[in-house]
């Protein structure tokens, strides 16, 4: 299951692979994640992964450890990139954006069954310069 994970994570997020969205989540794959409605299914969740590879071309994603547990994998990983696409409705602001992430998965029968995101959606709009970085 880890190793599963890590591909969803290298592959499909990080080497732009949409070919191997049907080897890595299941038919009524869920996705949670900051800022998106539940995504679900095999289609929704491939256009949520190119809408990031549309606004952030080159998104470098690094995967800094995994635990895993039963059905369950949680993943820490960083996500960077350029905006330099429209992304979100947002045009390009040219900005770089860096965040620590995590996301927990959750299998059945072999595939993600689910998955949730966690990141600081509140940092990647200051690094847009979308709102006012706060201060403290």
């Amino acid at each position: 299951m880890k190793a599963t994970t890590l591909r969803c994570f290298e592959e499909l997020w990080g080497e732009c692979r949409y070919d191997v969205v049907d080897q890595l989540v299941g038919d009524g794959f869920a996705c949670h994640a900051p800022g998106a409605r539940d995504i679900r299914g095999r289609a929704a969740f491939e256009a949520l992964v190119r809408s990031y590879h549309t606004g952030f071309p080159g998104l470098k994603i690094s995967v800094r450890g995994q635990l895993g547990e039963g059905e369950l994998v949680v993943t820490e990983f960083t996500m960077s990139g350029q905006h330099t696409g429209s992304w979100g409705g947002v045009r390009p602001t040219g900005r770089p954006m860096s965040l620590e992430c995590v996301a927990f998965s959750r299998f059945s029968y072999g595939l993600i069954a689910e998955q949730w995101y966690e990141w600081d959606r509140r940092k990647l709009l200051e690094q847009l310069a979308l709102v006012p970085v706060l201060a403290g």
